[in-house]
Formats: structure tokens, C-alpha cells, sequence
């Protein structure tokens, strides 16, 4: 058999270890489909599915570092049996990195906080809810949260209506039921409902 031949090698030849690259990056881009679908699904809750997304992220990350010197190896080394897996990592491992990267970027330019309200100067406030929030993030919503929401999200405000007070109850509790959120309070007297699955500060305050 000639030296050419043996480059040429069938795919059969192929090392185990290009094939396991290969492998590994298809799992870490499966990462983000299952982490999000299993979230949006109840699966799991959202801590879970986040961290099974940055988990498959840096997998193929690692990947794709991987992948890539070992490709220039394999071209410097006339290994072409092993350039095909290679390049499948390289590109599938790089396309998942540019997903999670596009997705992320715009987050990057808006302040990390969990507080949002549609009334910073008379933010609904949580009774009921706190006990079964019990060990999340804060529930109280101040001044200083207040002027950061302002400068990064200022077309966030309360909503002016013409209807009335019970009409636009109705309605919001509506939109509860129709997005398929866990009611928890809803008392018709001041106007307040709690969805559970808001997160903290996001109830919103409509004033007729």
C-alpha cells in the first residue's frame, strides 16, 4: 500500500477519538434544545434548564478549541481520514457558541436585576406570595432599583385605562388564565392579583 493510500485511508480507519469529538459536540448542541424545551415544558424549572445551556456552551466551546488545532494538525499531517469528523465539530461546535453569543450579547448592555415594575413610584407590593417564594431572590423593591430601571428600561410604565376598575380586573385575570399561570392571590377591593410564576417586582399595577 502506498503512502497516498494510506492517507486515503476508508472511513472505517478513522481514529476513535476524531469520532468521539464529533459525538461530544452533537451532545453540547443538543444542550440548548433540551435545556429550553424541558424548562418551557415543566420539566424542570429554569435554573435547571439554564444551567444544562451554559453547560453544553462551554462543552462546546472546549470542542470546538479542540476540534479546530487538531484540524490544522491533521491538514499539517496529511491525516485526511480524520478531517471530516473534525471539520463536523468545528462547525457544529462553533454554530452552538454563535447561538448562545447572539442570544447573549444584547443582555449584556442591560443592568442584572430581578426587580421590574410597571409603577417605580408605588410598586405593587407581595403578601401572600412571599411564603411560597421563600429562599428566592428579594422581594422588596427601593429607590436605588428604582432610578437603574428608569435609565435601562424607561417605556416600562403604568398602564392609563378609560374602563373601569372591575372591568379591567376581569380582563387581567383574563390574561392569568390565558397564559396558564398559577393564581395565587386576587382580591377585587384594591385590584391586585398574583400570578405565582411572576418573577419578584414584575406584577404589573394598572390604574383606570
Amino acid at each position: 500500500m502506498t503512502e497516498r493510500e494510506v492517507r486515503s485511508a476508508p472511513s472505517e480507519t478513522r481514529p476513535w477519538w476524531s469520532k468521539a469529538l464529533a459525538a461530544a459536540t452533537l451532545v453540547a448542541f443538543l444542550c440548548l434544545p433540551i435545556g429550553a424545551l424541558g424548562t418551557r415544558f415543566g420539566l424542570w424549572p429554569f435554573q435547571v434548564g439554564g444551567a444544562i445551556t451554559l453547560l453544553g456552551t462551554a462543552l462546546a466551546a472546549l470542542m470546538f478549541l479542540t476540534s479546530f488545532l487538531l484540524l490544522l494538525m491533521a491538514y499539517v499531517r496529511g491525516r485526511n481520514a480524520d478531517k471530516a469528523n473534525l471539520w463536523r465539530s468545528v462547525l457544529v461546535a462553533g454554530a452552538t457558541v454563535g447561538i448562545v453569543g447572539f442570544q447573549m450579547a444584547p443582555a449584556a448592555s442591560y443592568p442584572r436585576i430581578h426587580n421590574i415594575t410597571t409603577d417605580v413610584d408605588d410598586p405593587p407590593k407581595f403578601d401572600k406570595v412571599v411564603a411560597l417564594r421563600a429562599g428566592s431572590n428579594p422581594h422588596t423593591y427601593d429607590q436605588a432599583l428604582a432610578e437603574i430601571q428608569r435609565a435601562a428600561y424607561p417605556d416600562i410604565e403604568p398602564l392609563v385605562l378609560d374602563s373601569g376598575s372591575t372591568e379591567v380586573f376581569d380582563r387581567a385575570l383574563g390574561v392569568v388564565h390565558d397564559l396558564g399561570l398559577d393564581l395565587v392571590d386576587a382580591t377585587r377591593a384594591p385590584g391586585r392579583s398574583k400570578p405565582r410564576t411572576l418573577p419578584s417586582g414584575s406584577a404589573s399595577k394598572t390604574t383606570s
